[in-house]
């Protein structure tokens, strides 16, 4: 008898724990406000103070060929959101870094992002960190946990290679505006699939609908406990600068 009770109580607080979960991502993805154009040049001394990973990932490019392109931090007046973006380019200028810092929502903020546009439209993504699941059907999301910026970029160079379609050039100048591109087309697929919608006239603001964020909540939940436990001999690699 006593056994059963004890299991009963795991299992409830075990189902309690995963309710708390789908209901807190629910509710935020159904509130919080998101942009496809966050970002813009700012003057360096109002760019949040370098973290050692932003600053080891953004010594790494260079030395793997990676051109300087801009760091611009986020439009906002806010002290719960201050990240900045840095931008590099690929020597073939076939994709490009965005390297993430600071705070977003008053938490560090540590994301490495490497993109490549193919010639049919899709995106392919590989990133350092698990983060929200893509939904729009625009994009080829790969993860490697935990990753140095060199293991990263040869992850990236090996899925161009086997990609079936050949990669877009990217122009050397105003990445920050290649990037909120491939943002929108992005936001307007989720948009067009029912799963968000724009809350201002300019397009820029929006919010996921109860479908998108009842997706968030759960398929993309899991699907994130998934990637994760799939590497999970990489979750105590130490972020690079630490």
């Amino acid at each position: 008898m006593w056994d059963f009770v004890s299991a009963f109580w795991v299992y409830l607080l075990i189902a309690a724990f995963f309710i708390l979960v789908f209901g807190s991502l629910l509710v935020v993805g159904l509130l919080e406000k998101q942009r496809v154009r966050d970002f813009a040049p700012v003057p360096p001394e109002t760019l949040p103070p370098a973290s050692p990973y932003f600053k080891a990932m953004n010594d790494a490019a260079p030395h793997l060929g990676y051109e300087r392109g801009e760091v611009v931090g986020q439009a906002r007046d806010s002290r719960a959101y201050r990240c900045c973006l840095a931008f590099w380019l690929s020597p073939e200028q076939k994709s490009f870094l965005c390297i993430a810092g600071g705070k977003l929502a008053m938490v560090d903020h540590k994301r490495t992002l490497i993109l490549s546009k193919l010639d049919n439209g899709r995106v392919l993504v590989t990133t350092d960190e698990c983060g929200m699941e893509d939904f729009s059907g625009t994009r080829d999301l790969e993860l490697l946990l935990n990753a140095n910026l060199s293991e990263l970029h040869a992850l990236h160079q090996q899925r161009l290679s086997s990609a079936s379609v050949s990669p877009s050039t990217f122009a050397p100048t105003n990445l920050l505006g290649q990037y909120e591109a491939l943002n929108e087309i992005r936001v307007r697929a989720l948009v067009d699939r029912g799963l968000a919608r724009f809350v201002d006239a300019q397009c820029n603001v929006y919010r996921f609908t109860f479908k998108g964020a009842f997706l968030n909540a759960t398929v993309g939940y899991f699907r994130g406990l998934k990637r994760g436990q799939a590497q999970k001999e990489r979750i105590k690699l130490k972020r690079p600068g630490s």
